[in-house]
């Protein structure tokens, strides 16, 4: 009798372990989190003036516009990025100065700066690496060297260029 009280008990558990499941108690919590992105104006170079040789006379030797120092002359390109302090690489070519058919060969320099302030600008090598002021501006000031006018150039108005590129 003890067997089958014994039967009867277990034959129960094992109908109410099936029939009611022993369920583990969960818990969550939500949180929510803001995400936040401020998209920034891709970068721009403006120029503000053009390089300028002058006027010169046929047989002219070395005509130079110092980056630097050439004051007036010099053509000037302001960069603006965001975000500031940001590593950008500057490059150039430039093209042959020319009047229709006729060229005349100059040498192009770049000098840059984080401030508006061309005597304490650095002279740059295309290919340079330079830091965007913590305003986001950088400043270029461009110049070059003509070697020389020969006696035998045409005279009239010569124009060429010079492209900057800054990329990051």
């Amino acid at each position: 009798m003890k067997r089958v009280f014994f039967a009867v008990i277990l034959a129960i558990c094992l109908v109410a372990m099936t029939t009611f499941p022993v369920s583990a108690q969960t818990q969550s919590v939500n949180q929510t989190v803001n995400v936040n992105l401020t998209v920034n104006a891709s970068m721009q170079l403006s120029v503000t003036r053009v390089l300028n040789f002058g006027s010169q006379v046929q047989g002219a030797s070395s005509v130079t516009v110092d980056p630097v120092t050439g004051g007036a002359n010099t053509g000037v390109a302001t960069l603006t990025s965001a975000p500031a302090s940001q590593v950008v690489t500057v490059a150039w070519t430039s093209t042959d100065i020319t009047n229709g058919t006729n060229d005349i060969t100059w040498t192009s320099s770049v000098a840059g700066n984080t401030t508006n302030t061309q005597g304490s600008a650095t002279v740059l090598t295309s290919g340079n690496t330079v830091t965007v002021s913590s305003g986001g501006a950088y400043y270029f000031w461009v110049g070059g060297t003509i070697a020389s006018i020969p006696l035998a150039t045409p005279a009239g108005s010569y124009t060429g260029t010079l492209t900057l590129t800054v990329s990051y």
